[in-house]
């Protein structure tokens, strides 16, 4: 994003109408697939430079968590042709399951619901190109990630119940979408919250019991501190 700009992809009309979803409307999605973009540059020159993907980690409110729920189906897609294309198996005979990022929290955020993934689902199932209609792709099983439930890459989706911005039903079909690019969702619901970042203890407990399954490591407790994971 840059300076001067108020979000991270477009989002109004040349008449300053805000851009609804629908099928055919590609504005919001060409905007975000170009942020994705420079997000994936970013991350490759950090692998390039020696950090580990398993190091690198995503969290974004509302259009930022949109920015990092793309960048996570992204990459962990790229990794699921790129298996594919190379035979699809490792030595032993499964997939290669090793992350392509260490993981990734969307608070008040879903993929963008314009979005068509009729294609994402069917590869996710382990089919050709191509797809069929949406609605019966979407409401397929899920792919089984034999990674201890890790997946391509560990993703925390919290939402609230009062949340009109952003709709229940998009979050529930993000999880089916990223589930079929090989990610491990965790969908968490806030019963008393609207469209805001996380702000209370028990929110923050949630991520942080997250985070303690996939940081590669964790400071030594300070003296007196309490501990958000016991």
């Amino acid at each position: 994003m840059g300076a001067g700009h108020y979000s991270w992809y477009t989002m109004f009309t040349p008449q300053c109408e805000l851009i609804q979803p629908r099928q055919g409307e590609n504005r919001r999605v060409e905007s975000l697939a170009m942020v994705v973009d420079q997000v994936v540059a970013l991350i490759t020159a950090l692998v390039d430079a020696g950090w580990r993907r398993r190091g690198i980690h995503l969290l974004g409110f509302s259009q930022g968590g949109t920015v990092a729920l793309e960048t996570a189906r992204v990459l962990a897609m790229a990794k699921l042709r790129s298996e594919r294309t190379q035979g699809g198996a490792t030595a032993g005979g499964k997939m290669d399951t090793s992350a392509v990022l260490g993981s990734v929290v969307a608070v008040a955020a879903s993929v963008l619901p314009e979005q068509e993934f009729a294609e994402v689902i069917e590869q996710g199932r382990g089919g050709g190109e191509g797809g069929g209609e949406g609605g019966e792709a979407f409401a397929a099983a899920p792919p089984t990630i034999e990674d201890g439930g890790r997946g391509l890459v560990p993703v925390l989706l919290l939402h609230g119940d009062y949340d009109t911005t952003v709709r229940r039903e998009w979050v529930d079909w993000s999880s089916v979408v990223l589930r079929a690019a090989g990610c491990a969702v965790q969908q968490k619901h806030l019963p008393t919250k609207g469209h805001e970042m996380i702000n209370r203890p028990d929110e923050m407990q949630m991520c942080m019991e997250f985070w303690s399954s996939h940081l590669l490591a964790r400071a030594p407790p300070l003296s007196g501190a309490i501990d958000l994971t016991e």
